[in-house]
């Protein structure tokens, strides 16, 4: 009891506040995703953007915001190499060893300030480009921390089980009420003349050393595509206080 007492004196009205939430409230969720699927006119399957999709085609349905678990180990190494490096040794980052999507161990390390700029982890892949992005796939198996790939990629084309991919859009981090979001969104379109459906989505970032690509989110949907039908998939990247 006399152990306790100095620490209930110590308490303030906020500090009180803030342990009791959370103590008996669940954590804020950190990651969302979303798919939102659009009737397209016929031959509308390029040049498709987040930001006129609803333009060129009808909101049909949603998934709505879903709870996403879905970061990977990859995702704090990629941290770990952007910063694991002192203020006065600013020429060379720790060497990280990370699991590329090709199931390689790679020894990854920012490139020292005077001889290059220092490394870049890319998410905006282009239109027609599914090496790296936000990219989406069939595959069923229950995505774990360890994951390094998408189980089954749904590939670029307008053949059978393919996607004609849209580029990959980055926006900028906002406050939205009491969160801090970033948002990441890709068009996918439908004309392969049969259903897709999207069993899993992934993001890949392409690391200027290397070059190799790595995942960094991998989620479980399940959600069909017809053909003629465009789809937004994104992911919420949230913190909240």
């Amino acid at each position: 009891m006399k152990e306790i007492k100095p620490f209930i004196r110590n308490l303030n009205f906020q500090n009180t506040t803030r342990i009791i939430k959370d103590v008996f409230s669940k954590p804020p969720e950190q990651v969302y995703t979303k798919l939102d699927i659009f009737k397209l006119p016929k031959g509308i399957t390029e040049n498709l953007t987040i930001n006129n999709i609803a333009s060129f085609g009808k909101l049909f349905k949603t998934t709505g915001m879903m709870k996403s678990h879905s970061f990977t180990l990859q995702f704090l190494q990629g941290w770990e190499v952007m910063t694991a490096a002192a203020a006065g040794s600013l020429n060379y980052c720790d060497t990280v060893y990370m699991r590329d999507i090709t199931n390689t161990v790679r020894s990854v390390t920012a490139l020292p300030t005077g001889q290059s700029a220092r490394d870049v982890w890319a998410a905006e892949a282009p239109a027609g480009i599914d090496t790296y992005g936000l990219l989406a796939g069939t595959g069923t198996t229950s995505p774990t921390n360890i994951d390094y790939k998408a189980e089954t990629k749904i590939e670029q084309g307008s053949s059978s089980g393919k996607f004609q991919y849209q580029a990959t859009v980055v926006g900028g981090a906002h406050v939205v009420g009491s969160n801090v979001d970033l948002v990441i969104s890709r068009v996918v379109v439908n004309a392969s003349g049969s259903t897709i459906t999207v069993r899993e989505i992934v993001l890949y970032l392409a690391a200027k050393t290397g070059p190799y690509t790595f995942c960094v989110l991998r989620d479980s949907v399940n959600q069909d595509v017809l053909n003629g039908e465009g789809a937004v998939i994104s992911y919420v990247i949230r913190t909240t206080v």
